[in-house]
């Protein structure tokens, strides 16, 4: 190919231009697959190795207000937390023990989008102390 060759209105260019759309299109088709499949089947949030969570205020026995940190994934610097039953299997990201459907958990509280840590859980019992009042 020389300077002087004019690709923009040659086939090459067209040829081109359908190739990046058919990649847009696959890529677009596989995100939009892989986000049906996390809406079809919620799974336990995975904490990294790195995950730093604070417990800052217990402003009633069913709230929790969570500092949560986990680099490269999620921030939150004051995340309200409620208490709820389980509904899948998974590990509390404080205490790392196993959870059961239907064990009391807190999870992250929301309104609108879910947060990043939307799957995360927290055993009530890691909460409350042996003094404390679980709740009913």
């Amino acid at each position: 190919m020389y300077i002087d060759d004019d690709v923009r209105s040659g086939p090459v260019w067209l040829r081109i231009i359908e190739m990046l759309g058919a990649e847009i299109d696959e890529e677009s088709t596989r995100n939009q697959a892989s986000a049906t499949l996390a809406r079809s089947y919620p799974t336990a949030y995975r904490a990294s190795g790195n995950v730093q969570i604070r417990i800052l205020e217990r402003p009633t026995n069913s709230t929790l207000i969570i500092h949560w940190r986990d680099p490269g994934r999620c921030f939150y610097g004051h995340q309200s937390w409620r208490i709820t039953k389980a509904r899948i299997a998974g590990h509390c990201v404080v205490s790392r023990v196993a959870i059961q459907k239907g064990d009391d958990v807190f999870r992250p509280a929301y309104t609108n989008a879910p947060p990043q840590n939307a799957q995360a859980m927290i055993l009530a019992s890691a909460v409350y102390g042996a003094g404390d009042r679980m709740p009913v």
